[in-house]
């Protein structure tokens, strides 16, 4: 088949031409929205800082309110509790040999928005965490380690009531419910804000030991999803020219093609 005829057999198929001309204009009022300026979506920030080792305060950055507005936030802490336990020193009277003694000993933590009314705040409860073992009745000090997890929401939902539930791994009485609100994580709150994380002796009564200290290691992210501030820029755009000029290259393609 030689190149004309091949030309006039292409010219002759009915989706040659026709398809391409049909799906332009579909190609074109996809592309047409995507460069319009007030076609927004939501988005997101994100903000992390680690955990002080023992009770301080954490600096986090706040939403920035001229950034858009704020739809929901998603907080997850993570980390690790080291106590340090001095065990019981148990010896029998006789023989003088040592008597293992079972232990346990708590730890509470808690949270809480600096100043009041920001971030978030522990509301119901503090976290407790329990450290047991044996200890071997010479009273050593025993190193004991417990992981732990909490994520929570706020939305406008949670807004109603100011509160929300937190889901928690790690401790054996968990927080239970975190107090904040969406407008408690922006910066039109106030330009300083903090979260104060607090280790203390726990309220559960020590058998067999005694807690010396505690230390944490871990982070805390907060996730801000926001719809952004659809406002034109203070600069003239060129979106018009810019379709007049996706216009013209879709049908100088299309003439391209036809003549092909």
């Amino acid at each position: 088949m030689d190149r004309c005829t091949a030309r006039e057999v292409w010219r002759s198929r009915p989706d040659a031409n026709g398809g391409l001309m049909r799906r332009m204009p579909i190609a074109f009022a996809v592309l047409s929205l995507l460069l319009l300026p007030g076609f927004a979506s939501a988005d997101t920030t994100l903000v992390s800082a680690a955990l002080p080792a023992t009770s301080g305060v954490i600096s986090l950055q706040p939403f920035n309110a001229n950034h858009g507005t704020l739809d929901s936030v998603e907080v997850t802490i993570t980390g690790t509790i080291t106590a340090l336990v001095a065990t019981q020193l148990n010896i029998e009277p006789v023989s003088g040999a040592t008597i293992p003694v079972p232990f346990s000993v708590s730890a509470d933590q808690s949270f809480q928005g600096l100043p009041p009314g920001s971030f978030f705040t522990w509301f119901a409860q503090d976290s407790t965490f329990t450290f047991n073992g044996v200890g071997s009745g010479a009273g050593e000090v025993v190193p004991m380690t417990n992981t732990f997890l909490y994520t929570f929401h706020f939305d406008g939902n949670t807004d109603l009531s100011g509160l929300t539930a937190i889901s928690s791994t790690g401790p054996t009485i968990g927080p239970g419910i975190a107090e904040g609100t969406l407008a408690g994580f922006t910066s039109t709150y106030s330009p300083v804000m903090l979260e104060q994380m607090t280790m203390m002796p726990g309220a559960i009564p020590s058998i067999g030991g005694q807690l010396l200290n505690t230390t944490v290691a871990g982070s805390i992210l907060v996730e801000y999803d926001y719809t952004p501030d659809q406002t034109p820029p203070p600069t003239p755009a060129s979106e018009p020219g810019t379709l007049m000029l996706l216009g013209s290259g879709l049908a100088g393609l299309a003439a391209w093609l036809s003549k092909k």
